[in-house]
């Protein structure tokens, strides 16, 4: 996925790096999930007690809103009877076949996918970065609190 985000959005991706290089610097023991990944964090979902992931209709309010987030289908059902990513601000509803990913902008598009057929298992594997982390770097490694409290009036201004 890290490939595709780099095809597809050069210039959000060349941020993620820049943002990661950046952190990685100020703290050199932090780990990456994956090797040359920007994205900074993953989730595994393995599902409920019959192996079904299952997502309702949301925002990942967290995550950083310009750039996308990574989500790969796993398990074994029939994707033609379920299992459909539907992005609700697109109007789309996709087939999401098990060892398909997408990228989307799961801050500001709502999304969910669609349960599959009692028996069969859906897993996913989510990749992201908070938006947080973004600003903290933004902010000189500090947070917003922070940073206001030593800030100028013109500084002050200037976040706003």
């Amino acid at each position: 996925m890290n490939s595709a985000y780099k095809k597809f959005s050069p210039g959000i991706y060349e941020e993620y790096t820049r943002c990661n290089e950046l952190l990685h610097q100020w703290k050199p023991s932090l780990c990456q999930n994956f090797k040359n990944s920007v994205f900074a964090a993953t989730t595994i979902n393995y599902g409920d007690e019959n192996d079904q992931t299952i997502v309702d209709d949301h925002l990942d309010h967290a995550n950083y809103a310009p750039g996308s987030c990574s989500i790969s289908n796993a398990g074994d059902h029939d994707d033609t009877k379920g299992g459909e990513i539907v992005l609700w601000n697109l109007g789309v509803v996709l087939r999401f076949p098990a060892a398909t990913s997408v990228l989307i902008n799961s801050a500001i598009v709502r999304h969910q996918n669609l349960p599959i057929q009692p028996g069969e298992c859906r897993f996913s594997i989510t990749q992201y970065s908070a938006g947080a982390l973004f600003q903290f770097v933004f902010n000189g490694f500090r947070n917003d609190k922070d940073r206001l409290a030593h800030a100028t009036p013109q500084e002050k201004e200037q976040w706003k």
